[in-house]
């Protein structure tokens, strides 16, 4: 009897489902997630992600399409529009940046067109250019100016492409520039701000079905934007996202993402490669937007880039509600098995020392409990692209 005992012991301690429910679980999910174009780190992730209540998207590359174009451009007394577009045009010529695209794309179009007639060169050279990495470019233009007997010269002068963070930065109608429209850039050369050009984007079709899902599942959505307040609180009210941190340099983010860590929030951080820094501060980095796949994968597969623990392989912001619910998903079906096999270990080593359960029932209520808990593990294979 001592020895049918110990054997019935034997059987209910076996951690044969414990050992299961994690691993099995977190597998089928991360492959889900995997097979929907969200690529997840590790494990580790999922929990992370299951504890998100805060999620703070860059404006540009997550909420707004790659696409910009200039809408409208706001000239100083006394100043040639059509020559503070080609200025802006010329020195954001050799950057990337959606909103460089967009000046280059609205000059070349005034030039082909000839608007500004004689007054504006046909061509502007630019010379010793460079980039900040602040989002302002400079470099020596060379200008048709003026002198006071009214003939014409072409001088080298010294020109800037720079974003105002406040209306502070501005007097007058260009102040005025900034906040009225979208994305502010403002020219100035021979030390004088010239001009202000907005910028528009479009809002992703489904940002605001998005931003309401993350809402819905109790997390605070919060913007970032280098644009003023009114400009990026604008935005962020066609979008429905509940706070905005606007005028903060690209330099700041990882600092204000890790005050908002350090307030309390578990964070996501949404952004795209010009934000890399800001993903690595924040519990959950989410590379999303125009990225390379192959570049994309070495960043998550790879030890010595940390800074990404999900990426995104598509371009709809409904990704992330996505990715935080089936977290949470997975998390509950890994907790929920936990209870179930502990409760069922517990009632059934009770049972056993109480020579109640024979060692061979002991053993198949194992295998079964086993199977029940591999059955749920399995589950977490599939993945809800609606979220509700």
């Amino acid at each position: 009897m001592d020895f049918a005992t110990a054997l019935a012991v034997l059987a209910s301690v076996a951690p044969v489902a414990l050992a299961l429910s994690p691993a099995l679980a977190i597998r089928h999910g991360i492959e889900a997630a995997v097979r929907n174009g969200i690529l997840i780190r590790d494990g580790a992730t999922v929990r992370r992600a299951e504890m998100i209540d805060t999620v703070i998207f860059n404006r540009v590359g997550t909420l707004a399409e790659n696409d910009m174009h200039v809408e409208s451009v706001t000239a100083a007394h006394g100043e040639n529009p059509e020559l503070v577009l080609r200025v802006a045009g010329a020195l954001a010529l050799e950057s990337d940046h959606p909103v460089s695209r967009a000046l280059v794309k609205a000059a070349r179009e005034a030039r082909d067109t000839g608007a500004g007639g004689d007054d504006v060169p046909h061509w502007i050279e630019v010379s010793h250019a460079e980039d900040d990495g602040q989002g302002s470019f400079r470099g020596l233009v060379d200008l048709p100016i003026r002198g006071a007997d009214d003939t014409v010269t072409t001088t080298q002068v010294e020109a800037i492409l720079w974003r105002p963070r406040t209306m502070s930065d501005l007097h007058g109608r260009l102040a005025a520039a900034v906040v009225s429209g979208g994305t502010p850039i403002v020219v100035r050369w021979k030390g004088k701000d010239r001009g202000v050009i907005s910028l528009h984007d479009n809002v992703k079709p489904d940002a605001e079905v998005a931003v309401e899902q993350l809402e819905q599942l109790g997390i605070e959505t919060v913007m970032l934007s280098r644009d003023t307040y009114p400009v990026a609180r604008r935005y962020a009210d066609r979008i429905g996202i509940s706070q905005v941190l606007a005028g903060i340099a690209p330099a700041r983010k990882p600092h204000t993402v890790r005050a908002v860590h350090t307030q309390g929030a578990t964070v996501a951080m949404v952004g795209d490669v010009s934000v890399m820094s800001s993903l690595r501060v924040a519990d959950v980095g989410i590379l999303m937007g125009d990225t390379d796949t192959s570049d994309a994968v070495d960043h998550i597969t790879h030890a010595g880039h940390p800074d990404v623990d999900v990426i995104i392989l598509r371009q709809d912001v409904s990704a992330i509600p996505q990715l935080i619910a089936q977290s949470r998903r997975v998390c509950r079906i890994i907790d929920t098995n936990i209870i179930f096999a502990w409760t069922y270990n517990g009632i059934a080593l009770l049972a056993s020392v109480a020579g109640v359960l024979h060692p061979m029932a002991a053993t198949v209520l194992m295998l079964g409990s086993s199977l029940f808990i591999e059955a749920r593990s399995n589950s977490a294979r599939a993945f809800r692209r609606a979220v509700g």
